[in-house]
This record gives structure tokens, C-alpha cells and sequence, in this order.
């Protein structure tokens, strides 16, 4: 298992992902999104990939900024990574969603969870749910506003 951005141990170990944003109509790796380069609405949208190959065979995307907000889909090692290529950063997360697969897990992660989170205080939520992973142990998901927006 490898350890993620926020010190979680994830159960990634792919060497081939690569960080990356393509703007609307467009993605890392020159794979086209299903959605249409100009949808109408002025604000502007960019997809940020991981790498992985579970974004296009499933298709989502790691992380997604529309306008001054950017979504994080649920994993370990890619939030802050994700949330700094949109031009964010952790103390503009507003909420926080943390799923573990077990509840007594929960507290094993306070400390990792409150050097980054500590301070910004976000509104959290926690669920027990199976992971598609079994080596998983934590999967968070989070949205940003971005400092000044």
C-alpha cells in the first residue's frame, strides 16, 4: 500500500498515473469528455485527472472546477494535489466527507485528518460504507471555494 497525500494508506500503487487538468470538451491523455466544448453557461469548467484508468472506464473525472468551486471525488491521495491545480487550496475546503468501511476505524484517522483539516474546520461528515477497493481504508471527498471568490 502506498501513502497518500494526506498521509492515508491507500491501496494505489499504480506507477502510471499522471497528474493532470484539460479545460471543457477536453482531457489529460487527449481522451474527448462526453460533455460538448461550450454548454451555454459563462462560467468556465476543467476536469482534473489522476491517471487512473477508472476515470475513462467508468467515466468520471478525479476532481472537476466549475467556475470558483472545485469538486473532489472520493479518494485518498489525490486531494490536495487536485485542489492546487485548480488554483485552490485545503483551507478553502467548505465540506468534507469522510467514508470508512468500518466506524471503529474512524478515530485511527483524527490525527492525520486534523493536521490537514485542523484548522480550517470544514463541515464534516462521515459514512461507513464498502470501498471497491478492499485495501482501502479511507476514501474523502470534498468541495473548495476558492479563497476569494
Amino acid at each position: 500500500m502506498a501513502s497518500g497525500a494526506l498521509g492515508v494508506r491507500t491501496g494505489s500503487t499504480r506507477a502510471d498515473r499522471k497528474e493532470g487538468i484539460g479545460t471543457e470538451g477536453t482531457h489529460i491523455g487527449d481522451r474527448p469528455t462526453s460533455r460538448p466544448a461550450s454548454t451555454g453557461d459563462s462560467m468556465q469548467r476543467a476536469l482534473i485527472s489522476s491517471g487512473s484508468t477508472f476515470e475513462v472506464e467508468i467515466g468520471y473525472s478525479r476532481a472537476v472546477v466549475q467556475g470558483d468551486w472545485v469538486f473532489v471525488s472520493g479518494t485518498a491521495g489525490f486531494i490536495e494535489a487536485a485542489i492546487s491545480k485548480a488554483g485552490a487550496c485545503l483551507r478553502d475546503v467548505v465540506p468534507v466527507t469522510h467514508v470508512l468501511p468500518h466506524v471503529s476505524d474512524f478515530p485511527m484517522c483524527w490525527p492525520v485528518l486534523r493536521k490537514y483539516f485542523g484548522k480550517v474546520r470544514s463541515a464534516a461528515m462521515m459514512i461507513s460504507a464498502g470501498l471497491s477497493d478492499p485495501r482501502m481504508q479511507i476514501e474523502i471527498q470534498v468541495s473548495a471555494l476558492k479563497h476569494g471568490a
